[in-house]
C-alpha cells in the first residue's frame, strides 16, 4: 500500500503529525515503484529478509542500466522510506537502509536567455513567437518576476497590485488539485515592471474571470491551467522564436535563472 494515498501508512502518520506531503509527490514515488521496483528481484524478498546488501544490489542494478541519474537517486529513496517506516512501526527490529547514503548525479545545468533573445520573445507589440498576448502574459511574468510556475499559474487578481508595481507571492499549486503555500513556506512581494503591469491590465480587460478572487491566467470558464498547457506552449513560442531549447537546455525556469544572472550582470 506504500504511495497510494488513501492506504499509505507513511501518508498516514505525516498527515496526522501536520507534516507536509502532497499527492504529486506520492504519485511520483508510486510511478517509480510500478517502473523500477516491482520489476526487479528485489521486490520478490519478503520484506523482513531485505538485507542491506540486497538494497546495494538494487541500486546497482538500476546504475548499469541507467547510470547516476535522479531516477536511481528516487527509487532507492523510496525503497529507503519503506524499510524506515516499517522499522518506526515496529514491524521490522531492525534498519536494512542504515549507513546506505545517497547516489549523486550530474544535473544538466539549466541554460539561460540572451538580452537579445527576451527582446524578440516580449516584443512591445504582443503577441511575438507566442500564440496569443495571453500567452505572452504568462512568460513574461516569468521573465519580469522570477516567478515559478506553481506560483504564476496560481495568482489571483487580488495579489496584483498595479498602482504600487508590486506582486504579492503568497500560493502555488502543489499538484493538479491543492494549492499551498510557495515553495519553502514562504511567502514574498516581488516588483510589477511596468510593461507587465500594463499587460496584465489589458488581459483584465478581456478576461470574465476578472474578480478578486479568481485566477489571473486560466481558461474561459475560469478553470486552472496545467503543466502540459504550460510545457506546450513555451516550446511552441521557442520553436517560432526560432531557440534551439533542447541542445542548450531552455526550459520555462529558464526565465527565472536569467532574470537572476542579469541582475547580478547590471549591478
Amino acid at each position: 500500500p506504500f504511495f497510494v494515498w488513501e492506504r499509505c501508512p507513511h501518508v498516514r502518520r505525516l498527515t496526522n503529525e501536520g507534516k507536509s506531503i502532497t499527492r504529486y509527490h506520492v504519485h511520483d514515488m508510486r510511478g517509480i515503484m510500478g517502473n523500477h521496483l516491482f520489476s526487479d528481484p528485489l521486490s520478490e524478498h519478503r520484506i523482513a529478509a531485505i538485507k542491506r546488501a540486497d538494497i546495494l544490489d538494487f541500486r546497482e542494478r538500476l546504475i548499469e542500466k541507467m547510470g547516476y541519474t535522479r531516477t536511481v537517486q528516487k527509487a532507492v529513496s523510496v525503497v529507503k522510506t519503506i524499510l524506515k517506516e516499517a522499522y518506526f512501526r515496529e514491524d521490522l527490529n531492525r534498519d536494512p537502509t542504515s549507513g546506505i547514503g545517497v547516489t549523486k548525479y550530474q544535473a544538466a545545468e539549466i541554460g539561460t536567455f540572451t538580452e537579445a533573445e527576451l527582446k524578440k520573445l516580449f516584443p512591445p507589440d504582443p503577441p511575438g513567437p507566442w500564440r496569443d498576448v495571453y500567452d505572452y502574459a504568462v512568460f513574461l511574468t516569468a521573465a519580469a518576476t522570477g516567478m515559478r510556475r506553481g506560483e504564476i499559474l496560481a495568482l489571483p487578481w487580488e495579489c496584483v497590485h498595479v498602482t504600487e508595481h508590486y506582486i504579492e507571492v503568497r500560493q502555488a499549486w502543489k499538484d493538479r488539485h491543492e494549492m499551498g503555500l510557495p515553495k519553502w513556506n514562504k511567502t514574498r512581494t516581488v516588483p510589477l515592471p511596468v510593461k507587465l503591469a500594463e499587460t496584465l491590465e489589458t488581459i483584465q480587460k478581456r478576461k470574465h474571470h476578472n474578480g478578486e478572487q479568481d485566477l489571473v491566467f486560466c481558461y474561459d470558464d475560469g478553470s486552472r491551467f496545467g503543466g502540459t498547457w504550460w510545457a506546450k506552449r513555451f516550446a511552441a513560442a521557442m520553436e517560432a522564436a526560432g531557440i534551439d531549447r533542447k541542445t542548450r537546455n531552455i526550459r520555462p525556469h529558464s526565465f527565472r535563472h536569467t532574470l537572476n544572472s542579469l541582475l547580478r550582470e547590471k549591478g
